[in-house]
């Protein structure tokens, strides 16, 4: 992966859902003026503002990004045109869930599920 500690972003806005976050290469995707404004601290409501724009709507980095692509298991039914896709929830069972990169969409899947892996695709 890119070599920093990643961390868990979770959304406010339902369904409940949570992504894999890099705050490296998080803070390097920001343009330069928000960037500014998160390292140095002097307007915290502005990054905070920044930060929730980038991921209102799903995973702060895209599907190819290191800490994503192996979960990622299928595309989006919503948003696959777009390549959106559909990951595992890297929370884990026993409550496990796809969902979606790019939507506020969740498949919540069954409660008799006890593990799961992201395999290679198939044909």
């Amino acid at each position: 992966a890119c070599g920093f500690e990643l961390c868990l972003f979770s959304p406010r806005a339902p369904p409940s859902r949570a992504y894999p976050l890099c705050p490296s290469c998080f803070d390097d995707s920001l343009d330069d003026g928000a960037a500014g404004i998160a390292s140095n601290g002097a307007d915290v409501d502005a990054s905070a503002e920044t930060f929730a724009a980038v991921c209102a709507s799903g995973s702060p980095h895209g599907e190819s990004h290191p800490a994503v692509a192996p979960l990622v298991a299928c595309a989006c039914p919503v948003s696959g045109r777009e390549g959106g896709a559909l990951l595992l929830d890297p929370r884990g069972g026993p409550e496990w869930r796809l969902v979606s990169t790019r939507a506020s969409f969740a498949y919540r899947l069954p409660p008799f599920i006890h593990s799961l892996r992201v395999g290679a695709p198939c044909g």
